[in-house]
């Protein structure tokens, strides 16, 4: 059976120990100040040029047993090129998790079970008995609302994106918001029961039909959250007429597609936001095939969802 690696790629102390060794605090390592003030999202990380005006943003949700920092130092190239772009990437709390005898990793939800995930696996078909993913979706609402009341964005301006476990939590706060988003993109993630509800035409989505546009991305050898789980997410969302695009990642894994997939995840997220990339002297940016390697290296040590 395939187990869920959740052991931490990189525990608190070795951190603060890397950072010492690096002189920098880790915040400015990804590109931020240690005095920037958080309170509109929490302990989010948030990116953005307060000298101009944000004309878009995107809602980041990293994976299982992980934090905002890898993703948003990854992306750090991408936000150069999307100066007006607001860049909010939440962190997960701390939760105990049943299947680790209640050992807290951060997440979005509960995992029960610690095998692969797949269709009909018990963490698939989870129905949130203790309230975490609730609880996640409500964060992601009201990081909405913030852009909006905050920033004066449309809800036509705003994507949600997320990575395995942060993908289940994208799609359920896409498809439970009550305003039509930009888009939604999935990352080797999948849909719970919850969201699965509102593809159905008994209580149908705003976000699925005429509502955003969305994005699966998965790697067809994913030894942790199973290929499967992305061809039922396009068949369910593709019957509740919502624009799905999809990428398969021929042989990748889980952690492989992380890596291959954020480039794909960025065109989807340029395409429902209305952006083209141009250098400083507006001349369009030749986009890599793949990620370049200082890219790749936040997500080699990645854990599971």
């Amino acid at each position: 059976m395939q187990r869920k690696r959740v052991t931490p790629a990189m525990s608190d102390a070795v951190a603060a120990a890397k950072s010492r060794q690096a002189g920098a605090n880790p915040l400015q390592r990804v590109g931020l100040s240690t005095t920037q003030n958080f309170d509109t999202f929490d302990d989010a990380l948030v990116f953005g040029d307060a000298r101009a005006e944000t004309t878009a943003a995107v809602i980041f949700l990293h994976g299982f047993g992980d934090g905002p920092e890898g993703w948003a130092e990854g992306l750090k190239d991408a936000r150069a090129a999307r100066p007006t772009w607001k860049w909010v990437h939440l962190r997960g709390p701390k939760i105990a998790q049943p299947c680790y005898g209640g050992r807290k990793f951060q997440g979005w939800g509960d995992f029960v079970d610690r095998g692969l995930i797949d269709v009909g696996s018990r963490d698939h078909e989870s129905h949130d008995d203790r309230g975490h993913y609730a609880s996640s979706v409500a964060r992601v609402h009201a990081a909405i609302d913030t852009l909006v009341r905050r920033d004066g964005l449309t809800h036509r301006q705003i994507a949600i994106a997320g990575f395995s476990q942060g993908a289940a939590v994208a799609a359920l706060a896409a498809l439970t918001y009550g305003q039509p988003l930009a888009g939604v993109a999935l990352l080797s993630g999948w849909l719970l029961p919850a969201a699965r509800e509102r593809l159905s035409t008994q209580s149908p989505s705003v976000n699925a039909g005429e509502g955003a546009s969305w994005y699966v991305g998965h790697g067809t050898a994913d030894d942790q959250v199973a290929y499967e789980c992305a061809e039922a997410s396009r068949r369910l969302l593709a019957a509740a007429g919502a624009s799905v695009q999809s990428d398969d990642f021929k042989g990748l894994n889980h952690l492989a597609s992380a890596a291959v997939g954020q480039e794909r995840v960025l065109a989807h997220l340029d395409g429902c936001l209305g952006h083209a990339a141009k250098t400083a002297s507006g001349r369009m940016v030749k986009k890599p095939r793949r990620a370049p390697e200082a890219e790749v290296r936040p997500w080699k040590n990645a854990r599971k969802c």
